[in-house]
């Protein structure tokens, strides 16, 4: 996934079976990323997202794990996932071992993302 918006804002659903992540750069617009229909391939994957100017939503499945490493200047990322429940020291649980995690990277100037499930 790479979407560039330029004074321009847009949706995307991506349906993919083996998402491997990707890039968003927004300045002066917005994006809307639907991934609720999405499978991550392997047990993790990144995307990297610039907001100058501007910010936008990712919708992630509710048993996916989210981990924000951005930055906000005059701007922030917001996390309003309801976590997947911890995994306690040496779980066997499948449900605990077979879970995705999406790390998101990035900044926000003037900007802002928010990640939701």
């Amino acid at each position: 996934m790479n979407v560039v918006n330029i004074f321009w804002g847009g949706k995307r659903r991506i349906i993919s079976k083996r998402f491997l992540g990707g890039e968003i750069v927004t300045i002066f617009g917005g994006f809307d990323i639907d991934l609720t229909q999405a499978e991550i391939q392997g047990g993790e994957t990144h995307i990297d997202v610039v907001t100058i100017f501007g910010g936008g939503d990712i919708r992630v499945p509710a048993d996916w794990e989210v981990v924000l490493e951005t930055v906000g200047i005059f701007g922030g990322s917001n996390d309003r996932t309801v976590h997947p429940q911890q995994q306690a020291p040496g779980s066997t649980d499948s449900a605990s071992l077979s879970r995705k995690r999406l790390i998101i990277k990035g900044v926000a100037i003037f900007g802002g993302l928010t990640i939701k499930n």
